[in-house]
């Protein structure tokens, strides 16, 4: 793998309706959970009653309609369109609030819901210790009866759905003991390895059979919506609810929901009990700053089972001191000469190196708060493999190893250099949209393989970005790519030169500047006071992504506590909730 320090600027969607979809039917979903008195009685989901109130009472005076399933039903098939500022509000887990404190609200203020309920936590013995991922709650004490949810169906205003039987938990998923949400992994036992897809869809399908059943049996009406637990789930899960008769698959992806795009519809979760409103009604200012940074496994000792584990830990503290917000991990490891050689994850086609990339990606996630974006190089996997249909299936197993936000290819100069009419349009249902309708007969037979690459990883994982790597800066960024990254030598030109091309050239436009950027390479792990000159240089022109590639996490170089002030996204201040 070749060493690269890189500059980039992405793609981050705001929350709010777009100029770029207001002509097509949509909608906006929310999902809430707990509702509290205070704010801090509940978890990080929760909001407070008053907020609520305060949120419905915007929505009245603003013009927004709560709507229903049937709502979005009639506008599918063309009975009836959309109101215009759609909005479908939505409860999961089913805690106690929902009977004590949102129906009485929905009674005064006419609003209809969906409320997702897991079956196994309405009853029988699981009911009075619940597990919810790591965390044990008392179920009788803080979630609903079935009598309160018979109440609530037949005020026509509460729509049950299943949100599993009992997928609302983490199942153990690597042989290091990493827990990941059950609906979106493969389980892994120490005595048989990893399931099988056979089994997994079983495990899923048996599962939302069960809910339906459930829900049936209590309610008088099996359920119509899957709510996906943790918003996570496969395209094999999301197959076999679908072939159980659910019609409607409740994600949290942060889009508008559009006719077209069902039976999967996108909601926006409320985080931090922030202000309501401001989500669904006004742009969410983009960030000032995005930091990423390249991780090798290799340079984690991945062969020793116990040096591994403390050099990540120590990896994982050094991304938190210098702020990072996107971690580009290699899937494979490219050997002395360059040569991929072997890989980070089970898989069909190439040696596995070791075992370790699930973990390294789950733990970056969940400890260092960071996005992922794994890479893998699509002409590197075809020299070593010697047929295209050998790197799909590497690519389709990858993604069942790795819960990534996205995927990074290089080498696909027609795909970084695709343009359209309205390219300058930035969203990532927009770009999602334009590459899933692409020719691809106008591709030549590399950039139609890493094209086959992405759909086979994005397949297992639904909603996958997708980073392109270029050596030129063309007329703009990629029309089909979510962040378009310009490949340079760091011996050949100065920094500020790369820049100037950038602005000369539209990139730091406000409309594409978030979806383009510079990947430098470097033969070295850059300074931390030439990062920081850098960093704040184009902070200046304009730009909003900064990174390095050659990064050496075990001996801190660059010094992160050095380069921290300069470089942190956490200055400025942005770091959310991935």
């Amino acid at each position: 793998m070749r060493a690269r320090l890189f500059l980039a600027v992405v793609l981050l969607v705001p929350l709010t309706v777009r100029a770029s979809f207001t002509d097509r039917p949509h909608y906006i979903a929310v999902a809430f959970h707990d509702v509290v008195d205070r704010a801090g009685d509940g978890d990080e989901n929760s909001v407070t009653a008053d907020r609520l109130v305060a949120f419905f009472e915007w929505l009245r005076g603003n013009g927004w309609t709560a709507i229903t399933l049937d709502d979005i039903a009639g506008a599918q098939s063309g009975a009836r369109p959309l109101p215009d500022r759609a909005i479908l509000i939505t409860f999961d887990d089913g805690f106690r609030s929902l009977y004590t404190r949102v129906y009485p609200l929905l009674l005064a203020y006419k609003i209809p819901i969906v409320a997702g309920l897991v079956g196994n936590w309405m009853g029988g013995p699981a009911r009075e210790t619940v597990r919810k991922g790591d965390d044990v709650i008392p179920g009788s004490s803080v979630l609903i009866s079935w009598e309160q949810a018979r109440e609530m169906a037949r005020s026509g205003l509460v729509e049950f759905a299943s949100h599993s039987f009992d997928l609302h938990h983490s199942e153990l998923a690597n042989p290091q003991g990493s827990e990941m949400p059950a609906a979106a992994v493969r389980a892994y036992a120490a005595t048989g390895g990893y399931e099988t897809e056979t089994s997994y869809r079983q495990r899923i399908r048996a599962d939302l059979e069960q809910s339906r059943a459930l829900l049936q049996k209590e309610l008088g009406v099996g359920p119509r919506a899957l709510v996906w637990p943790y918003g996570r789930y496969t395209q094999a899960a999301r197959e076999e609810a679908l072939a159980a008769n659910y019609r409607f698959l409740l994600t949290l992806d942060p889009e508008p929901g559009f006719l077209d795009d069902l039976p999967d519809m996108p909601r926006i979760l409320p985080f931090g009990n922030t202000d309501l409103r401001s989500m669904i009604s006004y742009p969410v200012a983009p960030p000032t700053a995005v930091r990423l940074v390249h991780l090798n496994p290799q340079t984690l000792s991945p062969m020793d089972a116990a040096a591994f584990e403390t050099n990540l830990g120590a990896t994982i503290e050094r991304l938190r001191t210098l702020g990072a917000t996107t971690v580009v991990v290699d899937a494979a490891w490219g050997g002395s000469q360059g040569r991929l050689e072997g890989a980070w994850f089970p898989n069909r086609v190439l040696p596995m190196k070791s075992d370790v990339l699930s973990r390294i990606v789950w733990q970056l996630r969940t400890r260092a708060g960071v996005n992922i974006a794994v890479s893998l190089p699509v002409s590197d996997a075809r020299a070593a493999l010697g047929n295209d249909d050998a790197v799909v299936r590497l690519f389709e197993d990858l993604g069942y190893s790795a819960i990534a936000d996205a995927l990074l290819l290089d080498h696909v100069q027609a795909l970084a250099a695709f343009r359209t009419d309205d390219s300058s349009h930035a969203a990532r249902w927009d770009v999602r949209r334009r590459r899933n309708s692409l020719d691809k007969s106008r591709l030549p037979a590399s950039d139609d393989l890493a094209l086959r690459a992405f759909v086979a990883f994005e397949h297992v994982r639904p909603g996958t970005r997708l980073f392109l790597l270029t050596p030129t800066v063309g007329d703009s960024p990629s029309a089909i790519a979510d962040l378009t990254l310009v490949e340079t030598p760091l011996a050949a030109k100065p920094f500020g030169e790369i820049v100037n091309r950038l602005v000369a050239g539209g990139w730091m436009q406000p409309n594409r500047r978030y979806s383009s950027g510079v990947w430098v390479l470097g033969e070295k792990p850059p300074s931390a006071s030439a990062l920081s000159t850098d960093a704040r240089l184009f902070q200046r022109r304009g730009g909003v992504a900064f990174g390095w590639d050659r990064d050496d996490p075990l001996a801190d170089e660059p010094k992160a506590a050095l380069a921290a002030p300069a470089v942190s996204a956490a200055t400025f201040p942005i770091l959310r909730k991935p």
